[in-house]
């Protein structure tokens, strides 16, 4: 009864640790709390225990979760572009950090919750930080994923990038994977995928790059990525669909077919930073997603705007690599319109999980 139902900000995906499961959710009063199934038995706790912290009520808010190899838990979420816009709900001691993040102050335990977003050291270091999401790879190492900007300072093209982060449990750091835009001085911050443009908006190019992109580690501990980036200011939404994939924890890419993207961040400009385009140049959505099959081959997901189509784009599509070549464009058996997602159970039976949660 508790349970805020009609919200675009209610739950995240779950993070298991020892065999235990945690996850945000949202309540009636859009107070966030962190739930723990332990032995059959759930608890609850807020996450900020100051009743004046509630979170905003947009999809764009929502809170991911992860755990580190010490078992110490990670919650991020509530903002958009943060610090920058969409922070007028939140208290006054939120207002100047550098993220909206959390981590549990003893290992295992939901009691109660530390705010890094002004500590320099343990914070990801970024800006305007927005879709930021946890994941693990097979060793149970901690990454996170996100859209932000490269630097600070007025809005322009080739602002924002699609990044990467890896977790030192050790150090209690935050690694800043990628490398630097080319052809920005003013970039201070690395990046994984990239391009110099932006999409049009009312006629006129913008800043805005989506970069809705997932990655996923395979059964190898392979990392996949994939990312859907504009690279004509004409365009609306994104130009290429690009996909890369990386054997040493992020540090450096390739394309499927195994040739090494020698420089970072990736890019659809031909050069040494070019990433595998699997389709393009043609209209897309923003959102692309990486999986893979039984043998550790790719999957990319990706949407095509169609402004005759219903929502205006073409039910979700997708590709994937084996023996050599990306296979022909093939579409969804449940349909859907770009938030089907791959999942491979340990058989590597590959299942679509669409909008609406239905296999």
């Amino acid at each position: 009864s508790d349970f805020q139902l009609f919200t675009d900000n209610t739950y995240t995906p779950l993070t298991t640790y020892k065999g235990n499961t945690y996850f945000v959710w949202i309540d009636k009063n859009f107070r966030p709390k962190v739930g723990r199934i332990k032995n059959g038995k759930v608890s609850f706790k807020f996450l900020d225990p100051d009743p004046k912290y509630k979170v905003l009520d947009n999809k764009h808010h929502r809170f991911s979760i992860g755990v580190d190899q010490d078992g110490y838990l990670h919650i991020a979420g509530d903002m958009h572009h943060y610090p920058k816009s969409a922070v007028d709900h939140l208290p006054d001691k939120y207002r100047d950090g550098i993220i909206m993040y959390w981590v549990s102050d003893k290992p295992e335990d939901i009691s109660s919750f530390s705010w890094m977003g002004k500590n320099i050291s343990r914070a990801l270091p970024g800006y305007g930080f927005t879709y930021l999401s946890f994941q693990h790879d097979m060793d149970g190492e901690l990454y996170a994923r996100c859209r932000n900007r490269i630097y600070k300072g007025p809005h322009k093209p080739g602002e924002m990038g699609y990044s990467i982060y890896r977790y030192n449990t050790d150090k209690k750091r935050w690694t800043n994977l990628g490398g630097k835009a080319p052809s920005d001085p003013s970039a201070r911050w690395n990046t994984i995928i990239w391009e110099d443009d932006s999409h049009k908006k009312k006629n006129i190019p913008d800043f805005y790059q989506g970069f809705l992109g997932q990655m996923r580690f395979d059964f190898n501990n392979r990392l996949h990525v994939a990312g859907a980036i504009n690279n004509n200011t004409q365009y609306d939404a994104a130009s290429h669909i690009v996909y890369a994939y990386s054997d040493d924890r992020g540090n450096s890419f390739y394309r499927a077919n195994g040739s090494k993207i020698k420089s970072l961040p990736i890019r659809v400009e031909s050069g040494p930073a070019q990433g595998d385009i699997i389709e393009g140049p043609d209209q897309y959505a923003t959102f692309a997603s990486a999986s893979f099959d039984k043998d550790g081959n790719p999957i990319v997901t990706y949407t095509r705007m169609n402004k005759k189509a219903s929502h205006g784009m073409d039910p979700a599509f997708f590709k994937y690599f084996d023996k050599g070549n990306w296979s022909k464009r093939l579409s969804y058996p449940t349909g859907g319109h770009g938030k089907n997602i791959p999942v491979v159970d340990a058989n590597g039976v590959i299942n679509f999980l669409n909008n609406t949660g239905k296999l």
